[in-house]
């Protein structure tokens, strides 16, 4: 998970300020969409996700990890 966060970030850092505004296709929709508003799709839905797994944690009676107190 960390690797993978790590190569998104790699992948935002190498196309810059201005790649962002680069037209990439959405392989799904054929939608034309600036890199930008494609990263803010993947930051959402991995919020979504983060959420999800928070409410598992919660009803199987776990304490998520960022909720845990700090050592």
């Amino acid at each position: 998970m960390k690797k993978a966060f790590a190569d998104g970030a790699d992948a935002i850092k190498a196309k810059g300020e201005k790649g962002m505004g680069d037209r990439v296709t959405d392989p799904y929709s054929k939608d034309s969409v600036r890199v930008a508003d494609y990263a803010w799709g993947f930051i959402e839905h991995d919020g979504e996700h983060y959420g999800q797994l928070v409410a598992y944690y919660r009803v199987s009676g776990l304490v998520p990890p960022e909720s845990r107190p700090k050592k």
